[in-house]
This record gives C-alpha cells, sequence and structure tokens, in this order.
C-alpha cells in the first residue's frame, strides 16, 4: 500500500529513545506516511483479518509517534507535519484517524456476524479495547495539553459504550470480560468520564505512574444511574451521551429525563476533583443516601 514505516526512535513504553536517530528527523519523515496509511487504510475495502492484522501493526509506531509530538511543540509550523490551522494538532489528528479505523474494523466485524459469515471473537474484543485505549489518549491529550478535543471525540466514546449495551456486550453494574486480561469496557468509560471532569492540573498529577490506579478504582465504585431515578434533584454529574462532551456539572433540577445517565463517583473522586455534596456527609457509592453536589469555590 505504501512504503514501510520506519521503526519509532521511542518506546512507546517508557518513553526512551531507542536509537541515535534525531526525533524530529524522524518525524518529519514519518508523520505524513502514517497519515497516508492510515486514510488508506480507512477507505479500502479489505477483509477483516487483514485489517485487524494491518492496524495490530502500526499501532506501535503510531503511539511511538505521539509522545514525540507531544515534546516537540516547535514542530507545529512545520508544513510537512501541521496543517495551518493550530487545532486539531498533528497528534490529535493521528488519534483521531486510529478511532476512524477502529470503528471502521467494528462495524465490519459484526455486519459479517450479522450475515452468518466466520468472525474471530478475539479480534472483536481486541478492536473494542483498542477504541476504548485510543479514545482515551485522545481525550488525555487533551486534557493534559490545555487543548479543545477534535470533533466527535466525545460522541464516539457515547456510541461505543451504548452500541455495546444494545449489542449485549455488558451490562451496567456487572463484571463484564472478566476472561479478558482484566478489560471491563465500563470501568473503562467510567474511568475517561472522570478524567473528563478532572482540571488539567489534578489530571496530570492522576495520568502519571501508579496515581493512574487512583482513577481505575474509583471508576469501578462508580455509578451510573437512570435520569428519571433522579429528577427534581439538584447538583447532579449529567452524562449526555447525545452530546459530544464529557459529563459536566449540572447545579439547577431538570423536569425531563436525558438521553444518558447521572454519574455517581465515590467520594475519594468528589474530594479530589474539587465536588463537594453541601447537605450530607460524603457517603460511599454502595449506599442509597444522597447527597447535593456542588463545586468548591
Amino acid at each position: 500500500m505504501s512504503r514501510p514505516i520506519r521503526s519509532s526512535p521511542v518506546d512507546p513504553e517508557s518513553g526512551e529513545l531507542t536509537t541515535e536517530v534525531p526525533e524530529s528527523q524522524w518525524i518529519r519523515s514519518q508523520l505524513p506516511l502514517l497519515y497516508k496509511i492510515l486514510d488508506q487504510l480507512d477507505g479500502a475495502e479489505l477483509p477483516p483479518h487483514q485489517r485487524v492484522r494491518a492496524l495490530r501493526n502500526i499501532r506501535r509506531p503510531l503511539l511511538g509517534m505521539v509522545q514525540a509530538l507531544s515534546r516537540l511543540e516547535d514542530l507545529a509550523s512545520d508544513p510537512k507535519v501541521s496543517a495551518l490551522s493550530p487545532s486539531p494538532t498533528p497528534a490529535q489528528r493521528l488519534l483521531e484517524r486510529m478511532c476512524r479505523n477502529l470503528d471502521h474494523l467494528l462495524l465490519t466485524l459484526d455486519r459479517r456476524r450479522f450475515r452468518g459469515g466466520p468472525t474471530d471473537d478475539a479480534d472483536r474484543r481486541w478492536t473494542i479495547r483498542q477504541l476504548f485505549v485510543f479514545l482515551g489518549h485522545q481525550i488525555e491529550y487533551g486534557i493534559l495539553g490545555g487543548l479543545p478535543w477534535p470533533p466527535r471525540t466525545w460522541q464516539r466514546l457515547h456510541d461505543l459504550f451504548e452500541y455495546l449495551i444494545e449489542r449485549r456486550d455488558l451490562e451496567l453494574g456487572t463484571a463484564n470480560w472478566d476472561t479478558d486480561g482484566g478489560f471491563d469496557p465500563e470501568t473503562a468509560y467510567k474511568r475517561l468520564l472522570l478524567i473528563g471532569l478532572c482540571s488539567p492540573p489534578a489530571a496530570a498529577r492522576r495520568l502519571e505512574g501508579e496515581n493512574a490506579d487512583d482513577l481505575t478504582r474509583w471508576a469501578r465504585k462508580t455509578r451510573l444511574v437512570e435520569p428519571a431515578g433522579r429528577l427534581g434533584e439538584y447538583g447532579l454529574l449529567v452524562v449526555e451521551t447525545s452530546q459530544d462532551g464529557p459529563a459536566r456539572f449540572r447545579e439547577q433540577p431538570a423536569d425531563d429525563p436525558w438521553r444518558g445517565w447521572v454519574l455517581e463517583p465515590p467520594a475519594e473522586f468528589l474530594a479530589f476533583a474539587g465536588i463537594e455534596r453541601s447537605s450530607l456527609s460524603l457517603v460511599d457509592p454502595d449506599d442509597d443516601t444522597r447527597a447535593l453536589f456542588r463545586r468548591k469555590r
């Protein structure tokens, strides 16, 4: 399809340089190629197994490129690296292309399954997991860089989660996919919703090192509640899945249910994110006691 991508000089796991090739030189030569390959993949008519193999092969150099781009902001004016528009950034455009390809792959796999064709459940699970991974990279990149998210970032996440519920891949409030290396789509979704509620400095502290485990632990304790059960209540954290945006604090009560959920995180997260319940003490999410939320000033 295109000439092969040269290996990234950056290890995506450690972030360390693995060769003496200057990072800026590697970016200038390889970023346009990554764009081209992802665009061609998205438009090509390929059997699912070939598309899976191609995306598996490109995943590592793509992550290396995103890490390299995040360190070389001075390349933003290079026409080979960036378009004239400052947003989305090159890294955001790269992540958006990968998410679009994974979306395409998931739908292709499910169309094949619906028609009674042979499917590989392992490929499908890999695709779903990677969608959460790369949407997570996109969301975290925007928060840590203080950048607006590319259009449809949050909508794609909400659509994916609702799609999995509709296809009965998961059931809210139950352990899902326990045999898949500990990955749970509901926990992954709620973790990103929690990140979206954090200010950039707070998010930066929690996305680094061992602190990242806190967000996963809090996500497991977070509940998604049907809006109808919270009508008339003040100070809710609402998830509107028809909107291309993160969860938000809603001070005034709602009269009509919306498409989505009320997000109810544990007390530890509320304290960390600067959200407090003003009328009652902070409680564990397993407790039926509910209280009003408000933002700390």
